[in-house]
């Protein structure tokens, strides 16, 4: 049985890639380059959202690609007439760019952010298909998408092009340091991160995370392709049952195999590699590092999968800012009165604090930053494995810095929600953030009394949620905002995370939250 979970890189057997990079591979990528390079493609600017944001300014950004394609960016960027870094972020597959809240981490160190949506997958870009405009997004098969024709043809032949251009975006944007152009990229955003990297001479900095697109041919020899590579199977039991046709078929998708970019790479690059990974094999994310001939550091998560790794994310900010000292002092040990805990403060002179509380993960102070751009200082709390403590150490921390902050906020998960609003009877709490409530009959009651404003997401697939409790619970807030998810289980939403720092910018600008 093939080994997929790893405790350190030094066990991997398989360090070396079985993809074949075709002779005419290095002429046939500048071809297709020297066709689009000197393309400035026009871009228009819509605003995301109809409420002013005090430190920054948040758009849909749509540039007209080499085929006239309309390809949609998220950008993002700090309220300032001084140039700024920009970070082009591509995203994982077959997804969409994920929140503006999400990217506003980046914004509270000054570094701008511009997120393509690749085109033909979730988000809102429309690629050209002959004899029309794609209008609607396929959720899978892209990696196969095009074999039957030329190699031109081939589906990430576009979106490479597409992320080319994006960063001819990115350095003509205004107020935009152009030798400051950096990339990331997390899985199917990793993957082309590599290849913009490779034939962009203008990215200065790379952030790969168990990076998509990496020599299939070794996928499909360990049996991984399923799930994000899921068509290399499908492909060859449809149409090469007896693998006759292997070769054909993988000597064309080398061509768009990032791990044939990697060694092109001539800008510094952080790499993260998840080593319990079933769906990117550790074997080939570590096989792909070892290509790249630049300036690298590598990271190795041990029992990490495909999932947020928020140490990695910790990482981005220093390295985007040649500050390796950004986190420090940011956790914080109490022992205080015969108190043994941890917490995580993000300080930076406001009169808000965001007290963040979610027992299924430790969140990392790059999450914890996107609430600075709303000037909220923020706390996340370390618990530990017994519930009851955890409650005192929680409510030990609102009382020691209650007093400092004007205004108090609490983001709630689980069970924790009812905490939650047991906390919003005690203290003057401004306002709840709930999500994945385990709610029981009894918070009812406690919930009409309180003031604060609510804004609730409940999940129809959640099977820990009773919906009927949330509704009643909701209907006994005086203040209180529902949203329902109905083909959402308990996970992050990008609109629910959009949802949230509009619901806090418009306290914090003192409107109402259900106009």
């Amino acid at each position: 049985m093939i080994k997929k979970h790893f405790d350190s890189v030094d066990e991997m057997t398989y360090t070396t890639l079985s993809n074949h990079k075709p002779e005419d591979f290095d002429i046939f990528w500048k071809n297709q380059i020297d066709e689009i390079k000197d393309i400035n493609p026009k871009i228009k600017l819509e605003k995301a959202f109809e409420d002013d944001f005090e430190r920054a300014t948040y758009y849909h950004l749509y540039f007209e690609s080499f085929d006239n394609s309309k390809i949609h960016c998220k950008y993002l960027k700090p309220k300032t007439d001084k140039n700024t870094p920009l970070v082009i972020i591509f995203h994982g597959y077959p997804g969409a760019t994920r929140s503006y809240f999400e990217y506003s981490s980046f914004l509270d160190q000054g570094i701008a952010v511009l997120a393509m949506d690749c085109r033909g997958q979730g988000g809102r870009s429309l690629g050209m298909q002959a004899p029309k405009l794609n209008m609607g997004p396929t959720v899978s098969g892209h990696i196969i998408d095009g074999l039957f024709g030329k190699k031109e043809d081939l589906f990430y032949i576009n979106i490479f092009k597409d992320a080319f251009l994006s960063v001819n975006v990115g350095k003509n944007l205004k107020n935009i340091d152009k030798d400051k152009i950096y990339l990331a990229g997390s899985s199917q955003g990793g993957g082309i991160s590599i290849v913009t990297a490779a034939l962009h001479e203008d990215v200065k900095k790379v952030y790969l995370l168990y990076p998509f697109l990496t020599d299939y041919r070794k996928v499909f020899e360990l049996d991984y392709d399923e799930i994000a590579y899921e068509g290399l199977r499908y492909y060859s039991r449809w149409f090469d049952p007896q693998g006759k046709h292997l070769e054909e078929t993988f000597s064309k998708l080398d061509y768009i195999d990032a791990a044939n970019f990697a060694s092109k790479i001539k800008a510094p690059v952080i790499y993260g590699i998840s080593l319990a990974d079933e769906i990117i094999p550790p074997e080939v994310q570590f096989a792909v590092f070892n290509e790249i001939k630049s300036k690298k550091k590598l990271y190795q998560f041990k029992g990490f999968g495909h999932e947020k790794i928020c140490d990695m994310e910790d990482y981005a900010i220093a390295f985007f800012n040649d500050n390796k000292s950004i986190n420090d002092g940011i956790k914080i040990k109490c022992e205080e009165k015969d108190k043994n805990f941890s917490y995580k403060l993000i300080s930076n002179g406001n009169d808000r604090l965001m007290i963040y509380l979610n027992q299924t993960i430790d969140m990392g102070a790059h999450y914890l930053r996107r609430f600075s751009n709303l000037n909220m200082d923020s706390i996340s709390y370390e618990f530990t494995n017994d519930a009851e403590l955890d409650k005192d150490n929680i409510e030990y921390l609102l009382s020691k810095y209650n007093d400092n902050y004007r205004e108090i906020y609490i983001i709630a998960h689980r069970e924790l929600c009812s905490f939650a609003i047991d906390l919003a009877n005690k203290y003057d709490i401004k306002a709840l953030i709930l999500q994945g409530m385990t709610f029981d009959k009894e918070i009812i009651d406690k919930a009409k009394s309180i003031k604060s404003e609510v804004l609730m997401a409940s999940c129809g697939l959640d099977f820990m949620e009773d919906m009927e409790i949330t509704k009643e619970v909701s209907d006994s807030i005086e203040k209180s905002k529902l949203i329902y998810y109905p083909k959402y289980e308990y996970e992050r939403i990008n609109d629910y995370e959009d949802e949230k720092m509009a619901f806090l910018n418009k306290l914090i600008r003192g409107e109402n939250i259900n106009e």
